[in-house]
């Protein structure tokens, strides 16, 4: 029975049996546990035995075949459906998820109801009789049932919640195998050249961990901070490889911005992955512009070849042609994945299988979470508890880093979760906060300003940096002071209404200019906040929940060699509204400043404080989406709920950008296409709809791009 066939060269064709094995070879590569080895296995053997129908076998034999046109899939779910009537309930149980897997991996995961009959209901007639047809290869996929570890499953699935988000885990694990197995198998046949790009030697992590050491062990690695600076660094480093020998599965990374918090993860994470025999390191940040940072430093230690980035605005090739690294982005076959939070959580919570095919590889990892403070409070509860069972029954450590000291487990809110474990902190953050020397110092504008008030004080400093709280606050600032008298040699503006390669243009000149000691003013969003290696003498931020006044504060003085930076806090007369939970932050801020004054933001006790209010919260507010109200296995749905970002926001190529290159308006959209078009591409509302044309499912800038401030709000 033929699987594929070729009909542009006319090889031989892709046989169902080779498609298999090919699979399970793949299958046998990877080091799974026993329960999601078993479950994908079972799916391997039967996910396309809807293709030995008659039609669908003079199809694919046809040169003038209209694909999609004789359905398949849902063929093997069905005849495993037939022969599991008389099996125990438990492996009933497990056989339906097969069922599921093998029904969606065409499509997307339905909602687990228990009832198979709820699979079939649009039975197409083409695969009538599949049963038959496919006895003998239902039976071996039966007899692997045998291998499956029935007795420890009995008694996950009594854990009520906890068994629930179990076996959700297991199903998107078990797809995302046979998903990707499906894939590579597919793309060998019809590509040998693809399939050779992809061979890739996986150096260990020995090796890299003294590329690591080679890395900051040079003179220059350290070319902007002080003597002692550098000495808190290295100690820092040093604490986290030794932290990293632990047996345990959560931990906390809290450091100062600018004492090398990512250097001392990294550090952290190889040391774990050697002693604990972990398999990959999956780093995930709150913004892009993280990511891009994180990623090129990762890539400047270890090399590009060993470093995923996985973001929608990640872009490897300027002509968009399959390299290894390409290719390897797909499924994330490399040691290093950078990606965003939202990117890996929403595919934790997806049913898709483009969104589930790389999630196997979270299988005995080490997740870095950086900036998790930042993890949005309305799907907090799923998230913890997500990252609960991945610890538990999938060999992943989690390390959570900020540079606030977060207490987050010591809230009342999130004790009632009932995690299962506790993080130990890698190092101490109190002594470590104590031991870093005064770069900066405190400032609050108590008299609220207008946007036309605080330009002119802006106007007075010297090289000045501002961050807003929202984009259109940003623009307005930026007008302003370009209309002010002011002496900087150039005024500029970064913000997401720019799409990521204009920042990124704009980013380098930023540097540039503070390296030549030129007097410049950046008005900036949270963009500019967090991770960006950059040093301002002066920082104005609006008022703001507390760690975003703390990160503001890390682009003060950064290698603490401009004397003392100053950071001045403001509130505008007429500030923009803002999300309820930002709002409710900078209202525990202003509390702060009012009971305690500036004193009290530098203070690792009010740090405490602030976010046992912030995470006050009752515990239906940070489960919005109600997903751990026995909702786990109900796929399609929570698909559809789950987003970590509330506001609907659309992406929008920027064609109107100067920079953007016309020519590729008119090639066809491919996946390629597409990834390439990201750099050039911003994120607007849906009421936003006047600025931007959808032709064929392409959005495109309507209205002119603007050179500095990109799409004006």
């Amino acid at each position: 029975m033929i699987a594929h066939y070729d009909h542009y060269t006319k090889r031989e064709p892709h046989y169902l049996t080779d498609h298999v094995e090919e699979m399970l070879l793949y299958l046998k590569e990877l080091t799974l546990s026993k329960d999601i080895e078993v479950l994908a296995e079972i799916c391997i053997i039967a996910h396309d035995l809807g293709k030995k129908s008659l039609l669908f076998q003079k199809y694919v034999q046809d040169p003038n075949g209209k694909r999609g046109t004789v359905k398949h899939a849902v063929g093997g779910a069905y005849a495993l459906s037939k022969q599991s009537i008389n099996l125990s309930p438990a492996e009933q149980m497990i056989s339906y998820f097969a069922q599921l897997i093998v029904a969606a991996h065409h499509t997307s995961l339905s909602d687990a109801t228990g009832n198979a009959e709820d699979l079939f209901e649009s039975f197409p007639k083409e695969l009538e009789g599949i049963e038959k047809l496919t006895a003998t290869e239902v039976s071996k996929a039966i007899k692997k049932l045998s291998e499956f570890p029935i007795e420890e499953f009995k008694e996950k699935f009594k854990l009520g919640e906890e068994g629930s988000s179990y076996l959700a885990t297991l199903i998107r694990f078990a797809m995302s195998v046979m998903i990707d197995a499906d894939w590579l198998s597919t793309e060998a046949y019809f590509s040998e050249e693809r399939a050779a790009k992809r061979v890739y030697k996986v150096p260990s992590f020995e090796f890299l961990q003294q590329e690591l050491t080679n890395y900051y062990t040079k003179e220059d690695v350290f070319p902007d901070s002080t003597e002692q600076l550098i000495a808190i660094k290295k100690a820092l480093q040093k604490e986290a490889r030794k932290a990293g020998l632990k047996k345990h599965s959560c931990f906390t990374l809290h450091a100062p911005t600018g004492v090398g918090k990512t250097i001392a993860g990294l550090e952290f994470a190889l040391a774990h992955a050697i002693k604990f025999e972990k398999r990959r390191i999956i780093t995930a940040l709150p913004l892009m512009n993280l990511t891009e940072e994180t990623s090129a430093l990762y890539k400047n230690i270890f090399g590009d070849n060993q470093v995923i980035e996985d973001h929608s605005t990640a872009f490897v090739e300027p002509k968009g042609e399959d390299t290894s690294i390409r290719l390897a982005v797909n499924n994330w076959d490399r040691p290093f994945v950078v990606t965003t939070t939202n990117q890996l959580f929403e595919s934790l919570f997806h049913n898709r299988p483009m969104k589930i095919r790389k999630l196997h590889r979270l299988y005995g990892s080490v997740i870095i979470l950086d900036e998790y403070h930042k993890l949005p409070f309305h799907v907090l509860r799923p998230i913890l508890k997500q990252l609960d069972i991945l610890q538990k029954y999938f060999d992943v450590t989690v390390v959570m880093m900020s540079a606030t000291p977060v207490a987050l487990t010591e809230s009342s809110v999130v004790k009632e979760f009932l995690l299962n474990y506790e993080p130990i902190e890698i190092t101490n953050r109190k002594t470590l906060f104590k031991q870093i020397p005064k770069r900066f110092t405190y400032q609050w504008l108590k008299k609220k300003e207008t946007i036309e008030s605080l330009a002119k004080k802006i106007a007075k400093e010297s090289t000045v940096l501002t961050i807003m709280n929202t984009k259109k606050e940003a623009q307005q600032l930026f007008l302003a002071l370009k209309e002010t008298n002011h002496s900087f040699e150039k005024v500029y503006h970064l913000s997401t209404t720019m799409c990521s390669e204009h920042r990124r243009l704009t980013l380098e000149s930023i540097r540039e200019d503070l390296e030549a000691e030129r007097v410049i003013a950046v008005i900036s969003t949270s963009v500019l906040e967090a991770g960006v290696d950059i040093s301002f003498p002066v920082v104005y931020r609006m008022l703001a929940p507390l760690d975003a006044i703390v990160q503001a504060a890390g682009r003060s003085n950064r290698y603490g060699k401009l004397g003392e930076g100053r950071v001045i806090i403001f509130e505008l007369e007429e500030p923009i509204k803002v999300e309820l939970s930002y709002a409710q932050g900078i209202g525990i801020t202003r509390w702060i400043l009012e009971e305690k004054g500036v004193e009290g933001l530098a203070s690792v006790e009010m740090f405490v404080e602030y976010f046992k209010q912030a995470f006050s919260n009752d515990v239906n507010s940070l489960d919005k989406y109600q997903i751990t109200s026995s909702r786990w296995l109900l796929f399609e749905t929570i698909a559809k709920d789950f987003k970590m970002i509330e506001s609907e926001q659309l992406g929008v190529i920027c064609t109107t950008y100067e920079q953007f290159p016309e020519g590729w308006l008119s090639e066809k959209p491919t996946k390629a296409w597409w990834r390439k078009m990201q750099p050039y591409t911003v994120s607007l509302r849906s009421s936003d709809h006047q600025k931007f044309i959808e032709e064929k499912g392409v959005r495109r800038l309507a209205v002119p791009y603007d050179k500095e401030l990109g799409v004006i709000l």
